[in-house]
């Protein structure tokens, strides 16, 4: 999990406290202003999490880490993806691996 941060959470109506935060699946709030990017794999970790890279429109590189699911999921080195950030600060970023970019 990384600060600040948001995450999907799955909770039953009638037991709210009781919930399961989906930590795979990062997003933002649409109130957020978010810009989009190119980012590319390069390493993977476990199988189950991908450090990526992306540069933003004022030519500032990032790298991330986020968490997959393998089951759904086979991202391999040098692929690249869409990748959503946030433009108050890109550290907080989305790949998104079911969106390839050729």
């Amino acid at each position: 999990m990384v600060e600040g941060y948001i995450y999907k959470l799955i909770y039953e109506k009638e037991k709210p406290k009781k919930y399961e935060m989906l930590r795979l699946e990062p997003l933002f709030l649409d109130s957020e202003k978010t810009e989009m990017d190119t980012g590319t794999i390069i390493s993977i970790m476990s199988g189950r999490s991908v450090r990526f890279r992306f540069v933003t429109n004022d030519l500032i590189p990032y790298k991330r880490f986020q968490g997959f699911d393998p089951k759904i999921f086979s991202p391999k080195v040098g692929e690249r993806y869409v990748v959503q950030h946030w433009s108050e600060n890109p550290q907080r970023a989305i790949i998104y691996l079911d969106k390839p970019v050729k």
